[in-house]
């Protein structure tokens, strides 16, 4: 093959090369799995038996003040107490304090427990709490009526016309992963194979 050939060919594969590897990438998704520990609705007082799951994931890890189009995925599951449903126009991420939350607000079907018309669990904690992985995370400390802690926290609200009141959830737990985009692992495999066979065809181009 002819010198200026092989220059030729040089000058379309380095710039594709180039505009390759500047390219980047979709951030991490960092899935979260809440599990939210019961209420006895005699006394409005946490309780084992019943628990319900929150599970979201987010474009990196959950954090205070987060961007639009940050949220990629949110559900609940389960009830905190029988003839208690999800509203589902009260849930989602917000901030606690400095801190980034996620809650949900649950209704009284049955409008047994003392007139309270709905419940609002919330979890909170710092960037670094969220952008941590790990199992069975425990949210600590979890003080009533106490401001955002620099470690994480759990309380729910109970919205009632009486007395206000915001137990501590001590048994609450999350799940944490994060994971990168498939797509950018994708890329990331070509853009590599691309340099190598450019770095094969140019050894081979310069031993002609």
């Amino acid at each position: 093959m002819a010198l200026t050939s092989k220059l030729a060919c040089l000058t379309l594969i380095v710039p594709g090369l180039m505009m390759a590897t500047i390219v980047v990438p979709p951030p991490n998704i960092y899935s979260y799995s809440i599990t939210g520990q019961g209420f006895d609705p005699s006394t409005g007082l946490e309780v084992a038996g019943s628990t319900f799951n929150i599970s979201f994931s987010t474009n990196g890890p959950e954090e205070f003040n987060a961007p639009n189009n940050f949220l990629r995925t949110f559900s609940v599951t389960g009830t905190p107490a029988a003839g208690w449903v999800l509203d589902p126009s009260n849930q989602g991420l917000t901030s606690y304090g400095s801190d980034g939350a996620a809650f949900a607000t649950f209704d009284d079907t049955n409008g047994d427990a003392f007139g309270n018309s709905s419940v609002t669990y919330e979890f909170f904690g710092s960037d670094a709490f969220w952008a941590a992985p790990g199992s069975n995370i425990p949210f600590t400390p979890a003080t009533p009526n106490a401001p955002p802690a620099a470690d994480s926290g759990a309380f729910f609200v109970f919205n009632s016309a009486g007395a206000q009141s915001d137990p501590p959830c001590t048994n609450c737990t999350v799940n944490i992963t994060g994971t990168p985009e498939p797509s950018s692992v994708a890329l990331l495999a070509a853009v590599g194979g691309i340099f190598l066979l450019y770095r094969r065809k140019r050894r081979n181009w310069l031993t002609d």
